[in-house]
Order: C-alpha cells, then sequence, then structure tokens
C-alpha cells in the first residue's frame, strides 16, 4: 500500500488532479473519482480525467 503524500495547500493550482485531491482528503485517488462522479465533489471532466476545483475541494475538507 502506498503512503499518503503531504500537500501544502498554498502552493496548489487552481484546479487539482485525482492524486492531489486525495492526498489532501487523505483517501486513495480512485476514492476521489467516486466521489466526483457521485457529484459529491464539485469538478470538471476533461476527456478522461477529472480536475477538481481547489477552494471548492477545501471547503468540502472544512479547511477554507
Amino acid at each position: 500500500m502506498k503512503k499518503h503524500q503531504t500537500v501544502n495547500i498554498e502552493s496548489l493550482p487552481d484546479l487539482l488532479d485525482t492524486n492531489q485531491a486525495a492526498a489532501i482528503l487523505n483517501v486513495t485517488p480512485r476514492t476521489v473519482t467516486r466521489m466526483c462522479e457521485q457529484g459529491k465533489l464539485k469538478a470538471v471532466r476533461v476527456m478522461s480525467l477529472w480536475r477538481i476545483n481547489r477552494d471548492r475541494l477545501l471547503d468540502f475538507a472544512g479547511l477554507n
């Protein structure tokens, strides 16, 4: 099993990928993908990749 990464929130881009979002939420990237598909996280799909708005993710996680 892979260790989760520590993320510096201030250095994050406006749109995050599932790996970055997973590190913030302390879940797997697959969990983030499922949350996006279910509409639990505000995200946009670009081709086959999900992009999550940083500020909305931080609000969702209670970190803003």
